[in-house]
């Protein structure tokens, strides 16, 4: 689970780098014509959208391993709890 949750990632990561490549592009997919400053406009906003949305998603994924990370330290703490009730049962 863990490796195809690491292997899931890396190409996500991969994907964000190429799409953020198309996105740095200095030339636009849409040439900047009279006739076609709708469409230029247009995928200047779903540039800029695309970019919040990585950037978001880098924050999500980062918030992501925290919770991973204190999940896994609380099941830890709740078996250390566990081992030492019992041994007070034991004892009693």
């Amino acid at each position: 689970m863990i490796e195809d949750n690491a292997a899931l990632k890396e190409k996500n990561k991969k994907l964000r780098a190429d799409l953020q490549k198309l996105l740095e592009a200095e030339k636009p997919i849409v040439a900047n014509t009279d006739g076609d400053e709708l469409l230029y406009q247009l995928e200047k906003q779903v540039k800029e959208l695309l970019g919040q949305s990585f950037d978001y998603e880098e924050e999500m994924d980062s918030k992501l391993v925290i919770m991973t990370a204190l999940e896994s330290k609380m099941e830890e703490l709740n078996a250390e709890i566990e081992e030492i009730e019992n041994e007070v049962k034991k004892e009693e």
